[in-house]
């Protein structure tokens, strides 16, 4: 399992690495058609949240609905 690119001060000081691996970790999991995205890690989930609504992609797996 890769990271997502959201590691306390790495997405800062390295904020186009960051969120180039955030875009490829959602770009991934859309591939697989993948209804829900879960995870352990809060940050790693609002990091992949926020590329979602950031390049306003389909948010099938919005943990809210």
């Amino acid at each position: 399992m890769n990271a997502v690119g959201f590691g306390g001060m790495f997405s800062v000081e390295e904020n186009a690495v960051s969120v180039c691996m955030g875009r490829d970790k959602v770009r991934d999991h859309m591939a697989t058609g993948a209804e829900y995205i879960t995870g352990a890690d809060s940050s790693c989930l609002m990091h992949m949240q926020g590329v979602i609504d950031h390049d306003k992609l389909p948010d099938p797996y919005h943990p809210c609905r």
